[in-house]
C-alpha cells in the first residue's frame, strides 16, 4: 500500500445524553490516509464509511458504570451493518440491542447475506430468538450458528461488511456490556486486501460453526499499515496471542509496563499450581521497570480457575503497584497493555477477552497491536482516565456511616417473590439490587439485608467480604441457587422471602440503618402496584423497583412494579425466564407506568361499612365508571383494599380482587 499523502489523527472527547442516563465518556480517535482533506469541516464519521476502501481507523472507548453511555459504539456497529450491499457476517457473544437486532434484520429484508453466529451459550436468549425468526439455523448452510459452549468463551465481538469494512469490540452489543462495561471497539476499512482477507476467513470459520479450539490456524502474514498506522492482528485462540505473541514481546520492555483488565487469571502454572514462565502475572513481576495494574472489582476479589493465588493478589506480594475500579460488571470487557508508552519503542497490545489459560487454549478472541505512537498516546489517555476512578484494593471490613436512614447506599430494586419460567414453572430465585447515592466507592463487607414480616425479622443476608460498590453504581446480589440473573456482583446462599414481608432494612457494618423500604404492616403482596407482583394466574412475576434513589424507601409512593412489556426489556435476565419473570437486575429501573393505568376514570362513588344501616343489609361499594367506554375489572387488574374500620393509615390488611364489566359512565356494585 501507498504511504499516505495526507492524513489526519482527530481525537475529540464525545458527550450526548439519551434515554437511559446523561453521563458518557467515549474518545473518538480517526486515522485517515489519502482522499481526505484537513480543510474538510462538513466531514462526518457517516461520510467516511461510505467508501469502504478509504484507509479508516476509529476507535471508540466507555467508561462503564456511573451511566456511562456506548451509543457511539452502537452506532458504529449499525453503520457496519446498515451500510453492506452484499454481505454482512457477525459473531457476538450475545446480543441483545433492539436497534441492532432491528439493524441486521432490514439488512436481510433488502437482501443482504446475513450471517450471525453466538456464544451457546446465550442460545435461545433476546439475540437468538430473535434473529431464528429469519435466519435458518439448519441445513447445509445455516445463517444463524452457535458454539463454544461450557468453559471457552466468544469474546469476538465482530462484524465484517461486504468483505471490507470491519466493526470490533471488547464488549457484546448488549445493554450490560455496551453501556455499562469498560471497553472499547474498532472501526477499520482498507485497501490492504491482506488484512481483509484475514478478517474474512476468520468470520467465514465462525459463521459456518467454527468456534474454539475447533478453529484453524491460519498461518498468514499478521501486521499491515493501515493510514500509516502499523496494525497487528492475532486471534485467539488459534493464533495463541498471549503466550505466542505478546508476552514474548513485554519481556523486552525497556522503561514500563501498564496494565488493565477487568479480569486477568494465570495462564501458565507448574504441576504444583505455581506461576511459572510465560505466565503473565509472573512476567509482569520479575520486569525490572515501572509497572502498574488496574483492574476491576472482581478480579481483585475472585478466585483464580487455574490457580491456588489470585494473580491480584500474586503481583501485589511481589511488589506491582495494583488499583481497583470499582464499577462495570464482572464479565467480559476491556483488557490491554501499554509498553514502554513514553519513549520511542511503545507498542500497545487490545485484547477482547481477559487474560487467562483459555486466551489461547478457549476463548475466541482477537487481539491488536499498534505500533504507533499517536495510538499509544490515545490508549494511555483512556488508561489514565480508568486509574483515576481507581483506588485501594478492598479491605475485609465495610465502611460506617453515621445516623440512621442515611442513603448513601440505597435498597433499588428487590424481587422477592422468585419467578417463572418458560414452562410456567415458578422458580426460587431472588435478588436485591443496592445503588450507591455517592461519588465514592463504599466498601459493602459485613452489611445486612433484613427483612420483617410484621411480626419480626425472617430473613438476613449478609454481604461477602471484600464487595464494593462503584460511585452512582449498581451492587446486585443473587440467591446462589438462583438461575434468574444472568451476570450478578455477588451470589450468597439464602432461604426463599415469605409473601407477607412488609418491610426491609439496609444496616451497615456498624449497626447502622442506612436505608429502609416498604410500610409497617402493609405486606408487598397487598400493593401490586408499587411493592411487585406475584401473578399466580397469569404465572407472571415483576419485581418492585424504587422511583427516586434519594428519597425516602418506607412509602408507596416512591416504589413501582416493574412495568416492561415484552421479554425483549429484560436484558439481565436469562433466557428461560425472560418471558415471564420482569426485572432491571443490575440496570436502571423501568418506568413508572402503574399496572392498574386502564383504571383511570373509574371512582368509587358510595361505600358502607355498617351492615346494620346499609340498604340490604351489608356492607357495599359502588363504583362509577366516567369514561365513554367500558371498563374490564379482570383485564385492569382491580382489587378493592381496606383495614378495620377503613382506617389505612397503618396500611392494607385486606383485599379482594374484582371481576365484571363496568359499563361506559355505569355503575357497578359489590
Amino acid at each position: 500500500m501507498e504511504s499516505p499523502t495526507n492524513q489526519m489523527y482527530l481525537p475529540r472527547l464525545i458527550h450526548a445524553r439519551t434515554g437511559l442516563l446523561p453521563r458518557i465518556f467515549t474518545i473518538l480517535v480517526i486515522i485517515l490516509a489519502a482522499g481526505c482533506k484537513d480543510d474538510s469541516p462538513d466531514l462526518t464519521i457517516f461520510d467516511l464509511l461510505t467508501n469502504g476502501f478509504q484507509p479508516v481507523l476509529q476507535t471508540e472507548f466507555t467508561v462503564g458504570g456511573e451511566g456511562n453511555n456506548g451509543s457511539a459504539m452502537e452506532f458504529m456497529l449499525n453503520s457496519t451493518i446498515n451500510l453492506s450491499n452484499t454481505q454482512v457476517y457477525c459473531v457476538f457473544q450475545d446480543l441483545n440491542l433492539p436497534s441492532t437486532m432491528d439493524t441486521l434484520h432490514l439488512a436481510y429484508l433488502r437482501g443482504v447475506d446475513v450471517r450471525v453466529g453466538l456464544d451457546e451459550d446465550n442460545k435461545d436468549g433476546i439475540g437468538y430468538t430473535y434473529l431464528s425468526a429469519f435466519l435458518s439455523t439448519e441445513g447445509d448452510e445455516p445463517h444463524l450458528t452457535v458454539g463454544n459452549a461450557g468453559d471457552g468463551k466468544v469474546y469476538m465481538n465482530m462484524c465484517v461488511g461486504d468483505r471490507r469494512r470491519v466493526w470490533a469490540g471488547s464488549v457484546a452489543p448488549t445493554v450490560q456490556e455496551m453501556y455499562y462495561q469498560h471497553g472499547y471497539s474498532f472501526y477499520l476499512q482498507s485497501q490492504e486486501d491482506g488484512i481483509m482477507q484475514k478478517f474474512n476467513v476468520v468470520m467465514d470459520l465462525i459463521t459456518h460453526g467454527s468456534f474454539g479450539s475447533t478453529k484453524q490456524r491460519l498461518n498468514r502474514r499478521n501486521h499491515w499499515l493501515v493510514g500509516g498506522t502499523d496494525v497487528g492482528i492475532y486471534f485467539g485462540p488459534e493464533e495463541s496471542p498471549l503466550e505466542g505473541f505478546i508476552i514474548p514481546r513485554i519481556m523486552d520492555a525497556r522503561s514500563s509496563l501498564r496494565v488493565f483488565s477487568n479480569e486477568i487469571f494465570s495462564n501458565e502454572l507448574d504441576s504444583s499450581d505455581n506461576r511459572e514462565a510465560f505466565d503473565l502475572a509472573y512476567e509482569m513481576a520479575r520486569l525490572p521497570v515501572q509497572k502498574h495494574l488496574v483492574t476491576n472489582w472482581h478480579s481483585s476479589v475472585a478466585s483464580d480457575p487455574d490457580a491456588t493465588i489470585n494473580s491480584v493478589d500474586y503481583l501485589t506480594g511481589q511488589g506491582t503497584s495494583v488499583s481497583m475500579i470499582a464499577t462495570g460488571w464482572p464479565v467480559g470487557g476491556a483488557s490491554f497493555i501499554l509498553m514502554d508508552s513514553n519513549d520511542g519503542s511503545r507498542i500497545t497490545f487490545v485484547t477482547s477477552g481477559p487474560y487467562s489459560q483459555d486466551t489461547d487454549s478457549k476463548h475466541d478472541s482477537f487481539t491488536f497491536v499498534f505500533e504507533d505512537v499517536r495510538f499509544a498516546a490515545t490508549m494511555s489517555g483512556y488508561y489514565d482516565n480508568l486509574n483515576s476512578r481507581s483506588g485501594p484494593l478492598p479491605g475485609t471490613s465495610g465502611d460506617t456511616f453515621a445516623g440512621g436512614n442515611s442513603r448513601e447506599v440505597v435498597i433499588n430494586e428487590l424481587n422477592w417473590m422468585g419467578g417463572y419460567d418458560s414452562d410456567q414453572t415458578s422458580a426460587a430465585g431472588n435478588y436485591i439490587e443496592l445503588f450507591n447515592n455517592t461519588y465514592s466507592n463504599v466498601n459493602l463487607s459485613g452489611w445486612q439485608f433484613i427483612c420483617n414480616d410484621g411480626g419480626g425479622d425472617v430473613v438476613t443476608i449478609t454481604v461477602p467480604n471484600k464487595s464494593v460498590i462503584g460511585p452512582r453504581s449498581y451492587f446486585l446480589i443473587a440467591r446462589s441457587s438462583s438461575n434468574i440473573v444472568e451476570t450478578a456482583h455477588a451470589t450468597v446462599s439464602f432461604g426463599s422471602m415469605p409473601d407477607d414481608l412488609d418491610t426491609c432494612r439496609l444496616v451497615d457494618s456498624g449497626a447502622n440503618t442506612i436505608d429502609t423500604i416498604g410500610v409497617t404492616g402493609q405486606d408487598f403482596a397487598l400493593d401490586e402496584n408499587s411493592f411487585g407482583l406475584n401473578d399466580t394466574t397469569n404465572r407472571v412475576r415483576r419485581s418492585m423497583e424504587r422511583d427516586n434513589p434519594a428519597s425516602a424507601g418506607d412509602t408507596a409512593g416512591n416504589w413501582h412494579t416493574n412495568s416492561n412489556t415484552g421479554y425483549g426489556q429484560n436484558f439481565n435476565i436469562k433466557a428461560r425466564y425472560i418471558g415471564r419473570t420482569y426485572g432491571t437486575p443490575g440496570l436502571p429501573n423501568s418506568p413508572n407506568v402503574p399496572l392498574g393505568r386502564l383504571l383511570n376514570g373509574v371512582i368509587i362513588n358510595e361505600a358502607c361499612e355498617d351492615n346494620a344501616t346499609c340498604a340490604g343489609g351489608s356492607d357495599y361499594v359502588e363504583l362509577y365508571n366516567t369514561n365513554n367506554y367500558d371498563i374490564d375489572l379482570s383485564a385492569a387488574r382491580a382489587y378493592l383494599q381496606g383495614d378495620t374500620s377503613c382506617d389505612l393509615t397503618n396500611g392494607v390488611t385486606n383485599r379482594d380482587q374484582l371481576s365484571g364489566t363496568i359499563p361506559a359512565n355505569g355503575y357497578l356494585v359489590f
